[in-house]
């Protein structure tokens, strides 16, 4: 049996360290089911794995866009997980309302 709290961190941590990574390539490197992890992913946070893993993505996105303003969207988009700059613009719109571009423009001391 697993300490569900230590495995949740250490998803978290695999999660955060290889933004996009698929549930399968996590868990292989893990050494744990897929099926335990995405269970415990949903218990802890009522979403499923990929909504989760998105999520944080997005998340980090929305901070490296203010922290690093040398740094182009694209740039952003590639070292969060995002396979295109399409696939993130949409993600991201539908997260936050507006275009990354414009949260950067608009958002010069938060998040």
């Amino acid at each position: 049996m697993y300490d569900r709290l230590s495995l949740f961190v250490k998803v978290s941590e695999v999660v955060d360290q290889s933004p996009g990574i698929r549930l399968k390539a996590l868990c292989d490197g893990i050494g744990v089911h897929r099926h335990t992890v995405s269970c415990l992913v949903r218990e802890t946070t009522g979403l499923g794995f990929r909504k989760w893993s998105g999520d944080l993505a997005l998340d980090k996105s929305a901070r490296l866009l203010r922290q690093l303003p040398a740094h182009t969207v694209s740039q952003v988009a590639t070292s969060c997980g995002f396979a295109t700059l399409q696939s993130f613009d949409r993600s991201f719109r539908r997260r936050f309302g507006m275009s990354p571009t414009q949260w950067r423009l608009t958002r010069p001391y938060g998040y």
